[in-house]
C-alpha cells in the first residue's frame, strides 16, 4: 500500500484555519495549483458535489473526518497538535474510518494525474539539487537536512503554486508556512522513495556484471562462438547498462572493468570504420584508447551481410559511446517499484 504521506500533507495544506478560516484564500483557488489539479473544490470542503465514487453519505463522512483532523490542529502547541493529527490520520477502525478511507482513496486516484512528484524531480534537477547529483558529489545519499530544501523553495513554490505561495514575490524563498510544510513533506517522501530505489539499483550491479561477463565469454571471447547482429546489439546494451550503473553509484570496484568494455566498443567501431579515412571519420575521436578484439567478434563484424546491418551497428556503437562518455544527464535512479504500489507521478 502506498505511503499515506501525500494524503495527509494535502489535507493539512487544505486546512481553512491556515488560510484565515476561508478556503478561498488557499491553494485550491490559486491559478497555478488549480491548473495542476484541474479542481477548485476538493471533497473536504463544503459545497463539494456527491459523485458515483463519493455518494452523499460518504461525502458527509469524509467532511466530518477532515473537520475533526483540522480541529486537532487548534488550541495546542504546534508540535503537540501535529502529533495528535498524525495519530488520528493513521487510526483504523474508529467511527471516522469511512471518511478517512474516502479521502485517502480520492487522493490516491488524483495524485498521479497531477504529476506533483515528477514536477518536484524536474525542478530539483534543473536547480542542481537532485539526490543523484548530490550523491555524485558527496558519495552519500542526502536526507532532508543534507538536501537543504529551503535552498530550492524559490524554484519549487512557483512551479506548484505560483506567486500565491509566497509572502512576497520579491523574496522567492518567502514561502507561506503551510506551503513550505507541504513541500518539505513531499521532499522527505521523495527522498525516502529515491533512497529505496537507489539501494535497490545498487544491488543489481553484481548481477549486471555477471550477465555481461557470461554473455562476453560465451558469445564473443570463445573462438568457436558465432556472434549474430542480435547478440552484438545485446552486448552493447549490457555494456551500457553496466557502465552507467557503475558511474551512477561511484562504484570504483568495477569501474576498471566497465572502462575495459567501453574500450571494446571503441574497438568494434574502429573495426567497422577501418575502411574510412581516419581524418574524415566523424567518430575518429571516439577510437582512442581502444583495445584488441577476440577473433570471433572480428569475424562477426566482418560477416555483417548488408549495408543496413553495418550502418545499424555503427549507429548503435557511436551513440552508445557518446552516451557513456557524457553520462551526467543519466544520474537518475531507476524506480524498482511496480506501478500501482505507490503514487508515482
Amino acid at each position: 500500500m502506498p505511503s499515506l504521506t501525500y494524503a495527509e500533507a494535502l489535507l493539512a495544506l487544505s486546512d481553512p484555519h491556515a488560510w484565515n478560516g476561508d478556503p478561498a484564500n488557499g491553494p485550491w483557488y490559486w491559478p497555478t495549483f488549480v491548473a495542476i489539479t484541474q479542481s477548485s473544490l476538493p471533497p473536504c470542503y463544503k459545497g463539494a458535489v456527491p459523485s458515483a465514487k463519493i455518494p452523499a453519505g460518504v461525502l458527509a463522512a469524509l467532511q466530518v473526518f477532515t473537520h475533526r483532523y483540522w480541529q486537532l490542529g487548534q488550541g495546542n502547541p504546534p508540535r503537540i497538535a501535529r502529533a495528535d493529527q498524525a495519530r488520528y490520520f493513521a487510526s483504523k477502525g474508529d467511527d471516522d474510518d469511512t471518511g478517512r478511507k474516502a479521502w485517502i482513496e480520492w487522493v490516491r486516484e488524483f495524485w498521479p494525474r497531477w504529476s506533483i512528484n515528477s514536477t518536484w524531480d524536474r525542478v530539483i534537477t534543473a536547480a542542481g539539487g537532485h539526490p543523484s547529483q548530490y550523491y555524485a558529489m558527496n558519495h552519500h545519499f542526502p536526507d532532508v537536512k543534507d538536501h537543504r530544501i529551503d535552498t530550492y523553495l524559490a524554484y519549487i513554490v512557483p512551479a506548484l503554486f505560483g506567486e500565491d505561495g509566497l509572502w512576497n514575490p520579491l523574496y522567492p524563498t518567502s514561502s507561506k508556512p503551510p506551503v513550505r510544510n507541504f513541500i518539505v513533506t513531499i521532499a522527505a517522501s521523495q527522498l525516502n522513495r529515491q533512497r529505496r530505489s537507489f539501494e535497490g539499483e545498487r544491488k543489481t550491479i553484481a548481477a549486471s556484471k555477471d550477465r555481461l561477463q557470461f554473455l562476453w565469454k560465451g558469445s564473443f571471447e570463445n573462438d568457436m562462438a558465432k556472434p549474430t547482429p542480435k547478440s552484438i546489439h545485446h552486448l552493447v546494451q549490457e555494456v551500457e547498462k553496466f557502465y552507467l550503473l557503475c558511474c551512477r553509484h561511484c562504484y570504483e570496484k568495477d569501474m576498471e572493468l566497465a572502462d575495459k568494455y567501453l574500450k571494446t566498443l571503441r574497438s568494434m567501431l574502429r573495426e567497422l570504420e577501418s575502411g574510412l579515412d581516419a581524418e574524415s571519420s566523424e567518430s575518429c575521436s571516439l577510437l582512442n584508447s581502444s583495445g584488441p578484439l577476440p577473433k570471433a567478434l572480428i569475424a562477426a563484424l566482418k560477416a555483417l551481410s548488408t549495408e543496413a546491418e553495418i550502418m545499424a551497428v555503427k549507429a548503435l556503437l557511436f551513440d552508445t559511446i557518446t552516451h557513456l562518455e557524457q553520462p551526467s544527464e543519466d544520474f537518475h535512479f531507476t524506480d524498482y517499484y511496480e506501478e500501482g504500489t505507490r503514487w508515482a507521478t
